[in-house]
C-alpha cells in the first residue's frame, strides 16, 4: 500500500468514528489540554511580543499567538530571510526560566549538529536570539527573554486521542505513529546521548499536511508583504483562521499522514549530565524515578510504553490517586505491580526513597492486597481486544515496561518488533461494551480499571463478583 493510500485509509477510519456511539467515560478536562494555556498573561510577560511586532532586527514579523503556558508563549511568524513561516518561542524573563532556556538551546543545537537537514522525527531548531524588553509596569527594568525559532507543526498526539473520543485510535495508525516516536527516541538515545525525561502526548506533534502548509505560507507571506507598506491588519483571529482553514477534515488528514515529531526539550538532559532527579509527568513516570534509583535513557522507553497504550485504548495505563491511607506514589507503585508483577528486591534496594514505601519484605504496607492482572488480560477483558491481539500488543509493550531499567528494551529493538508490521493481521478488536456493564471498573471513579481492581478486593464491593468474572483465569 502506498503512503497516500495508507493515509487515505487512516482518514476514512477516523471519519467513521463520528458515526459510532461514545462509550469512554474519560472526559475533556483542563488537564487534558494541548498546552497549559495561560492566555491571561499580558504581552509584557513575553517581552512585549504581539501581532505586528518585529524581532531580531526586523527579520521576524509576528503574526499571532499559537499557544502559551506558564513558562513561554509560541507565536506564528514570518522569516523575511528564509521567506517562510516559522514558530517563535519566547521564554519568560525570570532567572530560572532563562537558565532552563539556555540549557534547552544547548541540547537543541546538539540535535541540529547531528541532523542538519532536520530529517529525524524530533523538533528542529532554526535559530535562537535574545530579546531585551524594558516595558511593562513601573519601575521599568530591562528584562531578558530567550527566543527560539522552529518549524511550524500541527496538532499534538493528545488531540488525536481526543479526536478518537478516548476510545483508541485505529490500530495501524497507532503502529505508524509508534514507529515515528521510537525512531525519534533511538536518535536521541543512540546518536545524541540525550534523555527527553518528559515524553507524553502533549510533547509529540504532527507535521502539517502539504495543503495546510501551502495555505499557511501563502497567508503569512501576504500579511508580511502588506506589513512592509503599513497596510497589514493584524486580527486576533488570524492565526486560528490560518491554522484551521480547511476544517476538521484536513485535521484528520494531518493525523492520517502520521508524521510525528518529539518536541519540548525544556526538561531534557544528556546521559552524562543530568539536571534533575524529579522527572516525568505523573502518568508516564517510571518506577526508578519514584523510588529515587537514578535513571537513564530507559526512562523514556517506559514513558513511550505508557503513551502507546494510551493511544491504543484512550485511557491512561497508570493514573494514581492518593487517599488518607496511602499517598499517590504508593498508589502508582501498586498499579505497576498489578500490571508487571512484584518489584525485585535488588531493584527496591537501589531506591533512595524505597523505605518510604516498602517494608522489609518489599511489600507496600499501606496497600496490603495487590492482585496481579497483567497487561494481556487487561486488554482483553476491559478493552475488548481479541485474545490473539491482546497477546500481540502485550508482547510489544511489556519489554518497554520492565521494572529493572537495564532489562527494558531499547528503542531500536522496539522498532523491529513484529507487531509493528502493517501487514500483520489486526482483526479481532471488539467494541468496549464490557466496560459500561461494570461501573466499578469502567466508570468515572476508575478511569483505567486498575484502581477498581485493587480497591474492590479491599472494600468487598458489591461488584466483586463482576470483578472476579471479568478477570478470572
Amino acid at each position: 500500500m502506498s503512503t497516500n493510500d495508507q493515509a487515505s485509509s487512516f482518514a476514512s477510519q477516523l471519519k467513521s468514528i463520528d458515526s459510532k456511539p461514545r462509550v469512554s467515560s474519560r472526559s475533556c478536562s483542563s488537564e487534558d489540554g494541548d498546552t497549559s494555556q495561560d492566555e491571561g498573561l499580558p504581552a509584557s510577560e513575553y517581552g512585549g511580543v504581539e501581532p505586528g511586532s518585529y524581532l531580531k532586527e526586523r527579520r521576524y514579523l509576528i503574526i499571532g499567538r499559537l499557544g502559551s503556558g506558564h513558562f513561554s508563549a509560541v507565536f506564528l511568524a514570518y522569516d523575511y530571510h528564509e521567506k517562510r513561516s516559522v514558530a517563535v518561542k519566547v521564554q519568560r524573563s525570570a532567572e530560572h526560566y532563562i537558565e532552563a532556556a539556555r540549557d534547552e538551546i544547548e541540547l537543541l543545537r546538539d540535535l541540529r549538529r547531528k541532523d542538519p537537514e532536520g530529517k529525524q522525527p524530533v523538533v528542529h531548531l532554526n535559530d535562537c536570539f535574545e530579546l531585551y524588553y524594558d516595558g511593562g509596569e513601573p519601575p521599568k527594568t530591562r528584562k531578558l527573554h530567550i527566543c527560539t525559532v522552529f518549524e511550524v507543526l500541527g496538532k499534538t498526539l493528545l488531540s488525536l486521542i481526543r479526536r478518537c473520543r478516548y476510545e483508541g485510535a485505529p490500530l495501524n495508525l497507532v503502529k505508524v505513529i509508534s514507529k515515528g516516536i521510537l525512531q525519534g527516541l533511538d536518535y536521541l538515545h543512540t546518536e545524541c546521548k540525550i534523555i527527553h525525561t518528559d515524553l507524553k502526548p502533549e510533547n509529540v506533534m504532527f507535521e502539517l499536511t502539504p495543503k495546510q502548509e501551502s495555505h499557511m505560507d501563502s497567508e503569512v507571506r501576504r500579511l508580511a508583504t502588506e506589513a512592509l507598506t503599513n497596510t497589514a491588519v493584524f486580527d486576533t483571529d488570524h492565526v486560528k483562521s490560518i491554522m484551521m482553514a480547511f476544517g476538521p477534515e484536513e485535521t484528520d488528514n494531518q493525523f492520517a499522514l502520521a508524521k510525528v515529531k518529539i518536541i519540548d526539550f525544556g526538561n531534557a538532559c544528556w546521559t552524562h549530565k543530568q539536571f534533575a532527579s524529579d522527572i516525568q509527568t505523573r502518568q508516564y513516570r517510571c518506577p526508578e524515578a519514584i523510588i529515587g534509583a537514578g535513571y537513564d535513557t530507559s526512562a523514556d522507553i517506559w514513558s513511550a510504553g505508557c503513551m502507546i497504550f494510551e493511544i491504543l485504548t484512550g485511557d491512561y495505563l497508570f493514573d494514581p490517586r492518593g487517599t488518607e491511607s496511602y499517598c499517590r506514589d504508593e498508589d502508582h507503585l501498586a498499579m505497576m505491580m498489578e500490571i508487571v508483577g512484584k518489584f525485585p528486591s535488588d531493584f527496591v534496594s537501589r531506591g533512595a526513597y524505597s523505605g518510604d514505601y516498602f517494608d522489609r519484605y518489599d511489600e507496600l504496607p499501606s496497600i496490603p492486597e495487590i492482585r496481579f492482572i497483567g497487561l494481556r488480560k487487561l486488554l482483553h477483558r476491559k478493552y475488548g481486544f481479541s485474545k490473539d491481539l491482546s497477546a500481540d500488543v502485550a508482547d510489544f509493550l511489556i519489554p518497554m515496561l520492565k521494572i529493572r531499567p537495564e532489562r527494558r528494551a531499547k528503542a531500536k529493538e522496539c522498532m523491529e518488533h513484529p507487531y509493528l508490521d502493517l501487514n500483520r493481521d489486526v482483526s479481532g478488536r471488539r467494541g468496549r461494551e464490557r466496560q459500561s456493564r461494570f461501573p466499578s471498573i469502567g466508570g468515572n471513579s476508575s478511569p483505567n480499571g486498575l484502581r477498581a481492581a485493587r480497591h474492590m478486593t479491599r472494600r468487598k464491593s458489591k461488584y466483586q463478583r463482576a470483578y472476579r468474572k471479568l478477570f478470572k483465569d
